[in-house]
């Protein structure tokens, strides 16, 4: 049986090997609203110095040389500094960490959060440095083990709610990734003038190539001529 938060602080610890300490999502969406709600909240992740922003205790991470020493001996590292904080509640947000949530779901009476970004299982298939044989198969393992696995937290938190049918079966909520209507990005001297001589096409996300953004550039040529059309970029 799971143990109750007490009437004290309740701690929360925030695990990420991949992330930055100040990612948008994990710092100033979710690590700053549980401190505006009344928690303790630690954050583990990649930083250059341990310090305390905003009321939120940062624990860093030196960042790792390959994706070899990230995967197996950071998440290690990982583990051993979250159970010292014996924190009421642990939110991991990479599935690389799904061991060390497994691990202090057994070892601490604490409640365990899996945050889910990404279909993890999909972006297998993409993978193209893998042969596509190999591709389909890992993908296929990988959403077998991520599903049977989840079963073990108290909660899963997806990005969308595409990523939510995933686990439909389980303790699920989903989180959207929209703008903080609060933030400075919405400031007037930000936004793109209208123009009434062209349309816009606007792009807002990340400029990676894994999330499209060379296909976005390229489309442009299949526009028809007689069109103005100006691209829009913001991320």
């Amino acid at each position: 049986m799971q143990q109750p938060i007490n009437n004290k602080t309740p701690k929360v610890c925030i695990l990420t090997s991949v992330h930055s300490a100040f990612d948008t999502r994990i710092f100033h969406k979710e690590a700053k609203t549980l401190v505006k709600a009344g928690y303790d909240v630690t954050l583990i992740a990649q930083h250059d110095k341990d310090e305390v922003v905003d009321g939120i205790k940062i624990i860093a991470l030196s960042k790792p040389k390959n994706r070899f020493l990230r995967i197996f001996l950071l998440t290690r590292k990982i583990y051993k500094i979250a159970f010292r904080q014996k924190s009421n509640i642990y939110h991991f947000h990479d599935p690389e960490l799904v061991f060390a949530g497994i691990l202090l779901k057994i070892f601490t009476k604490a409640r365990v959060i899996y945050d889910v970004h990404e279909d993890v299982a999909r972006q297998i298939l993409s993978k193209y440095y893998l042969p596509g044989i190999s591709r389909k198969l890992i993908s296929i393992l990988f959403n077998w083990f991520e599903k049977l696995i989840s079963r073990k937290f108290n909660c899963i938190i997806t990005a969308t709610p595409d990523i939510k049918e995933n686990f439909k079966n389980h303790n699920v909520i989903d989180i959207k990734n929209y703008m903080l209507v609060t933030s400075s990005e919405f400031s007037e001297k930000n936004t793109f003038p209208k123009n009434k001589n062209y349309y816009s096409l606007i792009y807002v996300g990340g400029l990676e190539r894994i999330r499209g953004i060379k296909e976005i550039i390229q489309s442009l040529k299949f526009i028809n001529p007689k069109y103005n059309v100006k691209l829009k970029i913001a991320g």
